[in-house]
């Protein structure tokens, strides 16, 4: 199916955008759109704390859940220059026992050839119009902590289950409970107490975080 996404403009018009289910790629979509991921993440990953794993991430990539837009310019011949994966998921929250219907966008990846050119924004519209029409709360994904500030300017934000975030609610709920239990106790016991807790603790850096758009 070809569509324009929401907001191109005449510049932007001149790509093509198609969605499709995994089984829907033939051989040669699968392979450009290896390639391009390929080429623009294996550096990243190699350095981060997920690593490298061509079989593990190629599994994921072409998921049987997944939807891809494919973006190609329109004209002849027609190779993949962008794409973007997403699913359909219930997404965990700070509260163990609510999940949100979300769309998970698991890769936005675009051709070196062709970046500032604005696809980068229509495939992110294009996401928050398909989570609107399937009436999802938010578009979610993860982002290494050095392209954060792309999706910023998309107008995402840190998710409450961002590690960031996350860690940050944590120790203020542990101070909190640090705090009402030291005044239980003798002065002396409390800042003993606090130190033993303290100890060890790491300081929580992760290079990854969760952000999210609500629609």
């Amino acid at each position: 199916m070809a569509f324009s996404g929401p907001g191109q403009s005449e510049n932007e018009s001149s790509y093509e955008f198609t969605i499709h289910k995994t089984s829907e790629l033939n051989s040669f979509e699968k392979r450009r759109v290896w390639e391009i991921f390929e080429k623009n993440m294996r550096d990243c990953y190699v350095g981060s704390s997920f690593g490298w794993d061509t079989r593990s991430k190629r599994k994921e990539l072409f998921h049987a859940d997944a939807r891809f837009i494919l973006v190609r310019k329109a004209e002849t011949p027609k190779p993949v220059i962008a794409y973007t994966v997403f699913r359909f998921e219930q997404e965990g929250t700070v509260d163990d026992d609510v999940m949100d219907p979300v769309v998970y966008c698991y890769e936005m990846q675009i051709s070196s050839d062709v970046r500032r050119s604005g696809i980068g924004t229509v495939l992110m519209e294009t996401l928050e119009a398909i989570a609107r029409k399937w009436s999802m709360k938010k578009v979610v994904l993860t982002v290494f902590r050095n392209a954060i500030s792309f999706y910023e300017r998309l107008g995402l934000e840190m998710d409450p289950i961002s590690p960031t975030k996350y860690l940050e609610m944590q120790q203020a709920q542990k101070q909190a409970k640090l705090a009402a239990d030291t005044a239980e106790k003798e002065e002396g016991e409390g800042e003993d107490g606090w130190e033993s807790e303290s100890e060890g603790e790491s300081d929580g850096e992760v290079d990854y975080e969760i952000y999210s758009k609500l629609v």
